[in-house]
């Protein structure tokens, strides 16, 4: 069975990548299986270029298949800020999770109902260094911006307080286990790909 590193550094998106990869018939494996702690930079421009860039550096220092993600919340009337470039969003310094969630709200207070529409985007990465192939693709999540923070921010996830998805009736980070596996965007983007997987084997 091949191994196929999962190359995060961020223990919630491990499992949730593991549980979903379970029965795709590898051996998977993280960053500390490897003894790796290096972090790969995020300076792209884009989730793709994130994604690619940390799948392609992870791959050639393991000598492993390797899976990366990006993503991050866009919103449609703010151009699909704050995008990439979320924790330094027209900041010069890394924006807290209190500041961020601050500026949209601000930012959307005027904003009506139908005018607050966002969309959670995962970019997933699987490269093999190999060979070089690799296949990429995105998992979306649509929901709404609500207009007023009434739950308790998520450390290290902000947005998922903010995000709302209608047809649960809930913001992100109120989700059951059993209500993510119906609206992940890893999953989405995942099942996209599954038939693909099998030249990687």
């Amino acid at each position: 069975m091949r191994k196929f590193l999962i190359a995060t550094h961020n223990k919630g998106k491990l499992i949730d990548f593991k549980n979903l990869l379970e029965s795709f018939g590898f051996e998977l494996v993280s960053l500390s299986d490897l003894n790796i702690s290096q972090v790969e930079e995020e300076n792209g421009d884009t989730f793709e270029e994130n994604s690619f860039n940390k799948a392609k550096f992870y791959a050639h220092l393991s000598g492993v298949l390797t899976l990366s993600d990006d993503g991050g919340l866009e919103i449609t009337a703010l151009d699909n800020k704050p995008g990439v470039h979320t924790r330094r969003w027209e900041s010069e310094t890394p924006l807290s999770d209190k500041e961020l969630i601050d500026k949209i709200l601000d930012k959307m207070k005027n904003l009506k109902a139908d005018e607050r529409v966002a969309v959670l985007r995962t970019v997933i990465t699987i490269y093999d260094p190999k060979t070089s192939d690799y296949i990429q693709t995105e998992g979306l999540i649509e929901g709404t911006i609500v207009e007023d923070l009434d739950k308790d921010i998520i450390d290290g996830y902000p947005v998922r307080s903010l995000f709302y998805i209608p047809q649960i009736g809930k913001v992100y980070g109120e989700l059951s286990l059993a209500e993510k596996t119906t609206v992940n965007h890893r999953k989405i983007a995942l099942e996209k790909i599954k038939p693909e997987l099998i030249k990687f084997k």
